[in-house]
Order: C-alpha cells, then sequence, then structure tokens
C-alpha cells in the first residue's frame, strides 16, 4: 500500500492517506471495477472511495462503492463516471477512503420535534413567519428602535419538524361559559419521524470531499512549485508570497533554477538518440547544455556522498614527550613525560554546513611527568589528571572524508590536578595543573562502517600529531622541603591514536 501524501497541513489532525492499487478487471460499461484489495487491507461492503489517476496529475475518476469483497481483491461500483476517464484493465488508481478521512469527527447530530396547527393554517411552518389572522392592517404605523437579532446557540447541526393538523372530534362537549357547543379536538394523524440517515449520509459525503478535493488541490500545487516555492511558469511575483515589484535578485535566482532543469529540446534529443544525443552539439553548446542541467553539479554531489561520511568519533591516543626534563644527578624517576587519553570528538558540520572544516573534542587524559623539582637536582615523579579540550581545523579535506590522509591543525586547553613525590622528600604534595598547546597532524580512516554492516556501522581509523604545550603546575601543599613551588613545563610532544567513528 502506497502513500502517495500525508499533507500534515490539513485542518486538525485529518491528514489524508491516499493508496495506491491496481484494476484487475473492468465491466463493459466501465461502471464495475475489480481491485486488489481485499478484506485483508480491510475492505468491507458499503465502503466510499474517491478515485484518481495519474500520481503527477491526480486526475478524478469518480466515486466508488465497495458492492462485494474476498480476501485478496473487491469489487467497486461507479453510479457516474465520464467516458474518458473509466478505469483500465491494470492501470494504477490512487483512492482516498471517505472513513479514514471523518475518523475522529463527532457523530452528525439531528433534532427532531413535532407540531401540531390548527385546522386553517398551512403545514409549512416556519420559525421567522407570523399567522395572517395576526396581522393587522393600520395607517398609523410608528417606527421604533431596530432590533439586533442574535442567533440562538444551539447544540444541533440540524432540526427537522414533522406537523399535522388539529381535527374535530365526535363527542360534544357543553359548558355554561359558552353558549354553543365545544367540539373535543385531537391530532388528525400522529405525526411519523422521518429517517435522518440521509441527512448523516450526505452530511459525510459533503465533508469528506471537500476535505479530499482540499488536500489534492494542495498536492497539486505543491508538485508545480519549484525547490524555491515558485510555481512553474511564474515569475516570483504572482507566486503564493506576492511582491508589489520584482527585483533584480529575484530574476536572478529564477535563471539559477532554471539552470536546474534540462530544456525540453534537450529530452527529447537524448530519448530519441541515446548515447549519441550529443554528437550534433559543439564543444560550447555541449559543455552549455551540461551545465545548464545540473550534471556537473549532481555529479559532485554523488562524490562527495560517497567520499564522505558525517560522523561522531571515539579517539584514544597515546602521548609522549621527545626530550626527558630530569636531572642527571637523581637517577630515580627519570624518563620522557608520557600520557593517555579518551575523547569524544564531534563534527561541527552536524551543526552548520558552514563549519564543515571543524571540529571540537572533549578529553579526559591521565599522565606521568618526570621533572627537576630543585633541591640540589633532585627528581620528582608527578602524576596527574586533566580535562581538556580542543579545536581541530582540517584545511584540505573535510574531516568526514574516508580513505583519505587528512591534514589538521589546532588548539587546546587542559585543566586537572594530581600529587608529586619523591623518595627524597619528606611528603607528597597536591599538585594543580593548568595548560595549553597547538597541535597539527594527519588522519586516516578505513572503510566506513556502514559499507559492511548496516546491522553495526562503524568504521575505524588511526591519526598522528605533534603538539607544542606549556604546562603550568604548581604545589598546593604547604613546603616542607626545598623544592620549587612552581614549574613551568615546555615541551614537544608527538601523538598517535586510534578512532571509532559512527
Amino acid at each position: 500500500m502506497l502513500a502517495w501524501l500525508c499533507l500534515g497541513y490539513a485542518p486538525l489532525s485529518m491528514a489524508q492517506f491516499f493508496h495506491q492499487a491496481e484494476v484487475g478487471d473492468v465491466s463493459d460499461s466501465g461502471k464495475s471495477i475489480i481491485l486488489n484489495r481485499g478484506m485483508v487491507e480491510g475492505m468491507r461492503p458499503g465502503m466510499q472511495a474517491r478515485f484518481y489517476k495519474d500520481e503527477n496529475q491526480m486526475e478524478y475518476i469518480g466515486l466508488g462503492e465497495v458492492v462485494k469483497v474476498n480476501d485478496s481483491y473487491s469489487f467497486w461500483y461507479f453510479r457516474n463516471i465520464p467516458e474518458n476517464l473509466k478505469p483500465k484493465t491494470a492501470q494504477k488508481i490512487f483512492f482516498s477512503m471517505n472513513e479514514e478521512v471523518l475518523k475522529g469527527r463527532r457523530p452528525f447530530k439531528v433534532v427532531q420535534t413535532k407540531a401540531i396547527l390548527s385546522r386553517s393554517r398551512d403545514t409549512e411552518i416556519s420559525n421567522d413567519s407570523v399567522p395572517d389572522d395576526l396581522i393587522i392592517e393600520s395607517d398609523k404605523f410608528v417606527e421604533g428602535e431596530v432590533a439586533v437579532t442574535t442567533s440562538p446557540t444551539v447544540d444541533y447541526d440540524l432540526k427537522t419538524i414533522e406537523t399535522t393538523q388539529w381535527s374535530g372530534g365526535e363527542i360534544p362537549i357543553i359548558s355554561d361559559n359558552f353558549p354553543g357547543e365545544l367540539e373535543s379536538v385531537r391530532p388528525q394523524t400522529e405525526p411519523a419521524l422521518s429517517d435522518s440517515s440521509d441527512f448523516r449520509q450526505q452530511n459525510d459525503l459533503d465533508i469528506s470531499n471537500s476535505v479530499i478535493e482540499g488536500s489534492v488541490e494542495k498536492a497539486r500545487q505543491a508538485k508545480a512549485r519549484g525547490t524555491d516555492g515558485q510555481i512553474a511558469g511564474q515569475i516570483r511575483a504572482n507566486s503564493a508570497i506576492s511582491r508589489t515589484t520584482p527585483n533584480d535578485f529575484d530574476r536572478y535566482q529564477d535563471k539559477l533554477s532554471g539552470q536546474n532543469k534540462l530544456a525540453l529540446e534537450t529530452q527529447s534529443r537524448i530519448k530519441k538518440n541515446g548515447e549519441l544525443w550529443s554528437a550534433g552539439l559543439s564543444d560550447k553548446e555541449l559543455r552549455r547544455t551540461i551545465v545548464e542541467s545540473g550534471v556537473i553539479e549532481e555529479r559532485e554531489r554523488r562524490r562527495k556522498s560517497a567520499s564522505n561520511l558525517a560522523s561522531h568519533h571515539i579517539n584514544l591516543r597515546y602521548s609522549t614527550a621527545v626530550n626527558p626534563r630530569t636531572s642527571g644527578i637523581d637517577p630515580n624517576n627519570s624518563g620522557n613525560n608520557f600520557g593517555l587519553a579518551l575523547g569524544y570528538e564531534y563534527l561541527l558540520e552536524h551543526a552548520t554546513e558552514k563549519l564543515s572544516s571543524w571540529s571540537i573534542e572533549g578529553l579526559i587524559e591521565r599522565g606521568i611527568s618526570y621533572e627537576n623539582i630543585g633541591g640540589g637536582g633532585i627528581n620528582g615523579r608527578i602524576a596527574w589528571g586533566a580535562l581538556g579540550f580542543q579545536i581541530h581545523w582540517f584545511p584540505l579535506w573535510k574531516p568526514t572524508a574516508v580513505r583519505r590522509l587528512i591534514p589538521f591543525v589546532g588548539i587546546g586547553i587542559k585543566r586537572g590536578n594530581g600529587d608529586l613525590q619523591s623518595g627524597f622528600l619528606n611528603q607528597t604534595y597536591d599538585i594543580q595543573l593548568m595548560g595549553t598547546d597547538l597541535h597539527a597532524g594527519l588522519r586516516f580512516r578505513f572503510s566506513a562502517g556502514d559499507e559492511v554492516n548496516n546491522s553495526a556501522p562503524m568504521g575505524l581509523g588511526f591519526f598522528a600529531m605533534m603538539s607544542g604545550e606549556q604546562n603550568r603546575i604548581n604545589t598546593t601543599t604547604g613546603l616542607q622541603d626545598e623544592i620549587d613551588t612552581v614549574y613551568e613545563i615546555s615541551e614537544i610532544r608527538y601523538s598517535f591514536g586510534v578512532s571509532a567513528f559512527f
């Protein structure tokens, strides 16, 4: 079952679904057809639907009703159908069920009343009429104030009135207050309330026809518009959002919009000559045709789509300093500084295309630094943990590129704390760390995960980078040893790691 359209702008929640079916057989008169939709699809005898043909134009065929249903097919009957619109065998047609359109609406409420009139009164009753016997002609007319009438609020949709007349009775009644006899009176016949189902059916039909036709008309208008909302064949000033005076910018946009549509002449040439459609064109004419058709732009879009994948990154990296910063006097706590970091990288292309060459990354880093802490050449071991934030810029290729070496540069900042200890110190000291860095590197992403297994769309990559770091470490515990309280650490580090992107 094909949902041709779902119009979210229909009143309230009345979005219409148009279903597609195939005609199995057609009667000689064209008024009876068989559709490949039966009880399995919810068809029942008595259901009505409005039928259309041609998915693009949605040309109205007529109102059909289900007369018989089997498991997989149903018989439909059309009361009035034009000769040129009669369905044909194997034709695809579209229909909207009146029952679906009316779902959610309250029942149509009909109030029926009885009225008994005098024998001299016409049976046609009107709420606004005044009986003739109550009207007195007079020349002494005085105009009074204009009365403002307000229609009363009622809780029904339709009110019907059934009338009858009083009739003379057979039993006379003698009264001392009147010189003659009074006849007993009773209604001639008991008025019967008429069946209101016709009113309800007509009301349901009027509502469904109005809603469906309105939805179809909106769909036709939407299909007639370009990507910028312009109606085909009209300038912007005559579109749904009208302007008093078309300007040059509007005309320029219309020209660009027209470049994405193949001329009818070119379409006919391609259809007739196939691969040789361009044989009769000069190089200049061929280029103009290709540029105006949007082929170059579309091929570039396909290339970018195949070679790029916007994703999220989880990065694991190991870094180490190029040179040690320890003293040769103390053989303990010596070596190159190193660290291990886990980060989440967010590609800013997710936020806006204008920032597609940028990404930001949040880090949790744990490191060990060996430092000459003074006191005659004592080496200390500083174990620290920090939270970091980095910004990366990819100048040549976007970070979404797949199977390509991607250079990048960036800056970062981190802040944390830790402890300083040494066998020559009387105690362990608490420290705080604040650092900044400038970095540059290369990244490579292997085949995207969605190219291998859609159930686990995750890809892998690796990266390497060099960074210049400037870290400041200061002790927060009172000193009991002759060591420095602040350490400025400037070093060059290289890092390498792996990435998982999804």
